[in-house]
């Protein structure tokens, strides 16, 4: 039987699989990808599925030396779980240090999921990158933890229906009574998931732009927010501005068509603003956006509600380390869960938290070849460029840059 060689997508990294049948000789992590296919288990894995893949074989695992029993017992640990290299080492009957050993030589990892084997103080190494191992076991408590959600929404629209019986059984004692009952009313759950939420961050201090309310600047005859709610109007079925307070909010009541609420918790920066807005969302999927972009692009935003699939979060993505996350859709009932303790201010932290779906911005280039949507204003000289592009166009040879990568604040 012929080897297999393919490559499927971790977060930012990508996974390399060498295969033949049901048997995985090598799996490797890096930051480019290789032509060829994996197999499903393991692209299922790596997009934040729990699926087994204790059902592979790899030739590690056979013999009575050290490592082979050492490996045995890591494929023991259960998905979601940690064990310490100690407690490994007891049941394998060596040391510890040998268990580290085994893991830095472990030819197969998730096959052999050595990223389940933490230090007793602390998660332990990983090679190449310790950030593999966080966003691992990070996607392994976020699945199981996904899972019970889902258990709970089964079981609580399950009490639903049988209210709804319950009271439909009433109605057909009462027809009169029942037919007027605006409570009988239910909502279909598909319709229910499928609303789509923006939020728009306005609170910022613009201290970049001399304190200047960034969201009244001007392009192509239309103001920022204008601009943003035209666009976002169209994909989504709500628009929530988070403002800093009341007197804010009053800046935006011409504005139709959106509502305005206040920060509840000051002085957070854009995580204050997210859990202010998440919490009055009605939408199961979130579009989340500074209100410094005004070239949003809708063909990306709808794509990126389109692409999450059963991820937390879809992020467009320059390379490893630039991110988009002022420019991304998120589960609400995710953010809802991390937000309520914000265990950091940081959006990058948030993200590395969640099963993240990360969307190369080359992917993007077929809605927009430039990239524009991406384009963000933090002072008065970049606005000046951005509304010179279009004049700029016309004068042959040229060329005016007018995005190069996220705004590092946002980061």
């Amino acid at each position: 039987m012929e080897m297999n060689s393919g490559s499927c997508r971790l977060g930012l990294w990508y996974v390399h699989v060498e295969w033949r049948g049901s048997t995985v000789y090598r799996v490797r992590f890096a930051t480019t990808g290789i032509p060829g296919d994996v197999p499903d288990a393991i692209r299922q894995f790596c997009a934040g599925r729990p699926a087994r893949l204790d059902s592979f074989d790899t030739p590690a695992l056979h013999g009575d030396e050290v490592y082979p029993r050492i490996y045995r017992e890591v494929r023991k640990i259960p998905y979601g779980s940690t064990a310490t290299y100690g407690a490994i080492a007891q049941v394998a009957g060596t040391s510890p240090r040998v268990v580290g050993q085994a893991m830095a030589r472990n030819a197969a990892p998730l096959i052999i999921p050595c990223h389940r084997v933490v230090a007793a103080d602390g998660i332990g190494g990983f090679s190449p990158s310790v950030e593999i191992k966080e966003e691992l076991l990070a996607l392994e408590k976020k699945a199981l933890r996904k899972l019970q959600l889902e258990k709970k929404a089964n079981h609580e629209n399950t009490q639903q229906v049988s209210s709804i019986r319950m009271k439909s059984h009433s109605r057909a004692l009462n027809p009169v009574r029942g037919a007027a009952d605006p409570g009988l009313v239910m909502r279909n759950p598909t319709e229910a998931g499928a609303l789509r939420s923006a939020i728009i961050l306005v609170g910022g201090e613009a201290r970049r732009a001399n304190g200047q309310e960034k969201y009244f600047f001007q392009y192509q005859g239309k103001t920022f927010i204008e601009r943003l709610v035209d666009s976002l109007r169209e994909v989504t079925d709500e628009i929530i501005l988070v403002a800093k307070n009341k007197e804010q909010c009053r800046r935006f009541d011409a504005i139709k068509g959106v509502r305005c609420i206040r920060d509840i918790r000051p002085g957070l920066g854009p995580i204050g603003g997210l859990h202010a807005g998440v919490c009055e969302a009605k939408g199961d999927l979130i579009f989340v956006s500074a209100c410094d972009m005004p070239c949003i692009e809708n063909a990306i935003v709808s794509y990126l509600f389109e692409v999450i699939g059963d991820a937390d979060a879809a992020i467009p993505s320059w390379d490893m380390e630039m991110l988009e996350p002022l420019h991304a859709v998120y589960r609400r009932p995710v953010l809802i869960e991390y937000l309520r303790n914000h265990p950091s201010l940081s959006l990058r932290s948030m993200i590395r938290s969640f099963n993240t779906k990360y969307i190369p911005v080359d992917e993007l280039r077929r809605f927009d070849p430039m990239l524009k949507t991406f384009t963000n204003i933090n002072k008065l000289e970049e606005l000046d460029r951005i509304n010179a592009t279009d004049t700029a166009k016309t004068e042959p040879g040229t060329s005016v840059q007018v995005q190069d990568g996220p705004d590092p604040a946002s980061q």
